[in-house]
């Protein structure tokens, strides 16, 4: 893994408007899903994030003229180096005071090999029951798993 030493130092743990410990106000990422395998990615976040040591989905804070959309793709490509065909599903959007997550199922044909930055320490593709049991999960994939349909579009993919 390259070396983020520079960059993790000058990085801010929390900087949301409202003060909630969130990093910026809105944020998007997906659930990557690959059609041939049935199975998805999740990545084991580094200790240099918030809500570091756990499995999450893949994403990040939405830039200034930025869509949610394009978000989730520039996310992938930064924290995993995907940049082939994805398709964007929308699943469940949490919000918290100051803040909102806009949460997507994003299915690729294959799996891959994720190329993953400072954020992230490793990564497991898991079938559905797997993803299920798998721990410690970061609250936000916690809270997607719990939404009913999300839960919903997800099964029947």
């Amino acid at each position: 893994m390259k070396s983020y030493k520079l960059f993790v130092e000058n990085y801010t743990v929390y900087n949301n408007d409202s003060g909630a410990k969130f990093w910026g106000n809105k944020g998007a990422g997906a659930l990557i899903f690959s059609k041939s395998t049935n199975r998805f990615l999740v990545l084991h976040r580094s200790k240099y994030v918030n809500e570091p040591s756990c499995y999450g989905t893949i994403g990040g804070k939405i830039d200034e003229n930025e869509s949610v959309e394009n978000s989730v793709k520039r996310e992938i490509t930064e924290e995993c180096g995907y940049n082939g065909d994805l398709k964007l599903i929308p699943l469940y959007i949490f919000k918290a005071k100051g803040f909102e997550y806009h949460n997507f199922l994003g299915i690729v044909e294959n799996e891959f090999k994720p190329e993953m930055d400072w954020e992230s320490d490793g990564y497991k593709w898991l079938t559905f029951e797997e993803l299920l049991k798998i721990e410690p999960k970061h609250f936000g994939l916690v809270k997607l798993l719990e939404d009913g349909e999300s839960i919903n579009i997800i099964e029947n993919i």
